[in-house]
């Protein structure tokens, strides 16, 4: 959503995938038929002899084939943890956070083991529902073993949501179910978009908006209106759209989260808002930010979200968290949040996120009539996930 801030909203499933080593050895069985009255005796002991060589050696060819297999799986899983330890320090994971995802993974690799070497699969226990074969971890990007490994790790409320039930047309992605669209189309805006003609937004096919309020700066601390949230939630909802709201937080503490709630209550409690109010957790990519230099672990920062959303709530809306997939698994504690509404920022579609979400964002280079420049876009499916 911040466009001057490089949200890490895009997932990364880059091009680095690495074909898996071809490591299977079976010789060609070999074969001796003793023809008695067709050969001489000479001739049959040197034959004889020939294949216990050839046998022998074999044999020995197994045993280091055997041997190549162990060494060689041995040294994936030590790449990997390695790659894995390397990249926890940059993905944004707390200290805390990091030593138990790099340590719980260490101690699901057997690597040794009779079956793991037998048939060349790697025991990866908790990483992934079913074993996955060496080839499957060689052509994983690192990003995504972490968050496989946390998704199966977290006991969370799921969807029911069926990638093949998602549309397309020239414009928009829609979601169906049973040959019906379900889903509701939306945009969120700010005053990124400058002036909006909101009569040919509605008439573009858009069913609702959610309207940024206002921020708290990251390196300030200060909350800000968003100059633009009066004309557009009056615009909006002129033009028949459903509307709801968010704001951009940088709360470090759940008083300052429930500071940012009753700032934004006081902003749009003489407006018509029918939509949930947003809390938007997402990163920021300036190390001076005070979120960042607050180091918080994901339970702190989800308790500041909770904090928000209750305060919300106790003023008579419905609230709403907005994260990318990467930032709810590895920002916030997602089974903290099976009673709250969830706003999942994607690019892809994919649809991949197994845990609860009403509400997905899958562009922000959107066209809308009625807007200059690029917009987000967001499906709204059926359903009681606000």
């Amino acid at each position: 959503m911040e466009k001057d801030n490089e949200t890490d909203v895009q997932e990364e499933y880059g091009p680095d995938a690495q074909a898996a080593y071809e490591m299977d050895y079976e010789p060609d069985a070999q074969t001796m038929s003793d023809e008695e009255g067709v050969e001489d005796k000479p001739v049959a002991v040197a034959k004889t002899k020939a294949a216990a060589k050839t046998a022998v050696a074999h044999s020995k060819n197994s045993k280091s084939a055997a041997l190549y297999r162990i060494i060689m799986l041995a040294l994936s899983i030590v790449i990997l943890v390695v790659a894995i330890r390397t990249l926890v320090k940059v993905s944004g994971l707390s200290k805390n956070d990091a030593s138990q995802v790099t340590q719980e993974l260490e101690n699901t690799k057997d690597v040794t083991s009779d079956e793991n070497v037998s048939n060349g699969v790697v025991d990866t226990g908790e990483i992934h529902d079913g074993d996955l074969t060496l080839e499957d971890i060689q052509a994983m990007d690192s990003n995504t073993i972490i968050d496989t490994y946390l998704i199966s790790k977290t006991n969370a409320r799921k969807n029911n949501y069926n990638a093949d039930n998602l549309i397309q047309d020239s414009r928009f992605w829609y979601y169906e179910e049973n040959g019906d669209v379900t889903s509701k189309t939306g945009i969120d805006v700010s005053s990124y978009q400058g002036d909006i003609d909101w009569n040919k937004v509605a008439d573009s096919g858009i069913e609702f908006a959610i309207i940024r309020v206002g921020i708290r700066g990251y390196g300030s601390g200060k909350l800000v209106a968003d100059e633009k949230y009066k004309d557009n939630l009056v615009g909006a909802k002129k033009a028949g759209l459903k509307v709801g709201v968010y704001f951009f937080s940088q709360a470090i503490t759940k008083e300052e989260a429930k500071e940012e709630a009753d700032f934004v209550y006081d902003a749009i409690k003489n407006y018509d808002v029918d939509l949930p109010v947003v809390y938007d957790s997402e990163k920021v990519l300036v190390s001076s930010a005070r979120t960042n230099k607050a180091d918080l672990t994901s339970d702190e920062r989800t308790d500041i979200a909770i904090a928000f959303c209750d305060r919300i709530r106790e003023k008579g809306y419905d609230a709403c968290i907005y994260a990318s997939k990467r930032w709810f698994l590895r920002y916030l504690n997602l089974e903290k949040l099976d009673d709250y509404g969830l706003w999942l920022a994607q690019y892809s579609t994919d649809l991949d996120f197994p845990f609860h979400f009403g509400m997905w964002q899958y562009t922000d280079t959107g066209a809308v009539d009625g807007i200059d420049g690029d917009v987000d876009i967001d499906i709204m499916f059926g359903g009681d996930d606000w």
